[in-house]
């Protein structure tokens, strides 16, 4: 938008300097370089002299010019500098910020794309605690409470500048399942070890993005296909779940727990954990290495190396699980 106000001036300029130049040919009959010459030299206010000696309507001319020479100079000077020392300095210098904010950054979330979706993952990551970095081109999105990167999430130095190398996942949400993709593939070049969670707008991308390394894709299509069948066949179900969200701030929240980050998990049954008792938390499910799940597992059952507990409570029960199990 300031762009095309400065274009506007400039045209606005070209203007009063092409009617000056025409007004001095018509009037005291002076060739086209003289009469540009007289005109650049009376809205700039120089005061060189005169190529000729002005006539009375050569000085009304004069005048005129003068006040709308002088005012749209002024007006344009006065927005130029507006632009560089408010757009560009402060961009330049909220970079910059930045740029050290994320270099001292680790297990961090980074988010790109914030569009309606990247905006709403960043906001329910930020409600849990995470860490995140958003890697957007448009910096007018950026808000004060976000480490906000300006670049193409595609390119390899943007990636490396938002701390990939450190991160603990990134979120793919760009806007065609093609950029998401090369993404992803840059992702894994850079950290082999890094989580992807990417959106896929088409459902054949799906497999794309999977076969480039993305670790869970999330199609918005056959998601917002199954709630609303859910809606209409379980409706008590798809209230169940709005409770569970952890962005509506109600009071059921799930979590996990990984069981090698614990030692006292290992090896340990349900029943020796007792984590019902000791927090008030349910253990819903098991997540084994090799991606199958044990949902309600038995009070014998033993945790194994590479065991991820899935859990859920309020908030305050979340809390005091991750107070015990780090």
């Amino acid at each position: 938008m300031r762009i095309r106000h400065l274009l506007g001036l400039f045209v606005l300029l070209l203007v009063v300097l092409s009617a000056g130049t025409l007004g001095y040919h018509l009037i005291e009959h002076t060739s086209l370089l003289d009469s540009a010459y007289m005109t650049v030299i009376t809205i700039s206010t120089v005061g060189f002299r005169e190529v000729v000696p002005l006539s009375r309507m050569g000085r009304m001319f004069t005048m005129v010019l003068i006040l709308v020479g002088v005012g749209l100079i002024g007006y344009s000077f006065t927005r130029i500098t507006s632009f560089f020392i408010e757009g560009e300095l402060q961009q330049i210098i909220r970079g910059r910020k930045m740029e050290k904010v994320i270099s001292r950054m680790k297990n961090h979330i980074i988010v790109c794309g914030y569009g309606r979706m990247g905006r709403d993952v960043t906001t329910i990551l930020l409600e849990n605690g995470k860490h995140v970095v958003v890697v957007d081109t448009d910096l007018s999105v950026a808000t004060e409470d976000v480490a906000f990167l300006r670049g193409d999430a595609t390119e390899d130095q943007v990636l490396l500048d938002a701390g990939i190398e450190r991160a603990e996942a990134i979120v793919a949400c760009l806007s065609t399942d093609s950029d998401n993709v090369f993404l992803t593939l840059s992702a894994k070049t850079l950290n082999p070890a890094i989580r992807i969670v990417s959106r896929a707008i088409s459902g054949d991308s799906v497999g794309k993005l999977r076969r480039a390394g993305a670790n869970e894709v999330v199609c918005m299509h056959e998601i917002s296909a199954r709630r609303m069948a859910t809606v209409l066949v379980q409706p008590n179900l798809v209230n169940l779940v709005d409770i569970m969200a952890p962005a509506r701030n109600l009071f059921l929240e799930v979590g996990e727990i990984k069981v090698d980050s614990n030692e006292d998990l290992l090896g340990a049954s349900v029943s020796q954990v007792n984590l019902k008792r000791r927090t008030g938390a349910l253990i819903l499910a098991v997540r084994h290495l090799d991606g199958r799940v044990l949902f309600n597992p038995d009070s014998d059952y033993q945790m194994q190396n590479g065991d991820t507990l899935i859990i859920m409570g309020e908030r305050e029960q979340i809390e005091k699980v991750s107070a015990i199990y780090k």
